[in-house]
């Protein structure tokens, strides 16, 4: 058993506090997954307007992934070997062993960790360093977070490692983010 492919399909949440709208398109391409969205909505008092776009391979592992608000602030980031590189393709050391990117706005990215647990057996927990992109000023951090199966494929539990933070996440049947409780509904 595994997660069932979702390639071809649009996905959409609602943002619940602040008001906002996502709408996400998961696509197979020749050499792995793209996944492009664009958002609305707002966070610490700002409101926003975001597009991205994530490259994983064929395991969904992240190869690179860009992210640009509609005032032109970009950011693109790619993997290269244990490490990422910007734009500039200069190696930024603060991210080496990062596995997984957060953006900040989006449940989609929880997907992406709850795919790359090790496996899915309940109980099975891992810990992530991950690039971690709030859109408020689209300045990367680092940011280290655990995910643990619930219920395999059905259900997971995130908690924030640094901070006090932790929700449980329903999922479908393709590690798809149900309901973020307090944050996001699917529609």
């Amino acid at each position: 058993m595994g997660f069932e492919s979702c390639f071809g399909i649009d996905i959409r949440w609602a943002a619940l506090d602040p008001a906002g709208l996502e709408h996400c398109r998961i696509e197979a391409v020749s050499d792995g997954v793209t996944i492009r969205s664009v958002l609305v909505g707002g966070r610490g008092g700002r409101d926003y307007g975001i597009s991205y776009t994530i490259r994983c391979d064929e395991t969904w592992a992240v190869q690179s992934f860009s992210v640009e608000d509609v005032g032109g602030i970009r950011l693109s980031m790619r993997r290269q070997d244990d490490g990422w590189v910007g734009a500039d393709e200069a190696h930024d050391t603060r991210f080496d062993g990062a596995s997984l990117i957060d953006l900040a706005g989006t449940p989609f990215t929880n997907t992406l960790a709850i795919r790359a647990l090790p496996d899915q057996h309940e109980s099975t927990s891992a810990a992530f360093r991950v690039v971690y992109v709030p859109f408020d000023d689209l300045a990367p951090i680092l940011d280290q977070q655990r995910y643990t199966v619930v219920e395999p494929y059905r259900s997971y539990h995130y908690a924030a490692v640094d901070r006090s933070f932790e929700v449980m996440l329903p999922v479908d049947r393709s590690a798809i983010v149900k309901d973020y409780p307090g944050m996001f509904r699917r529609l």
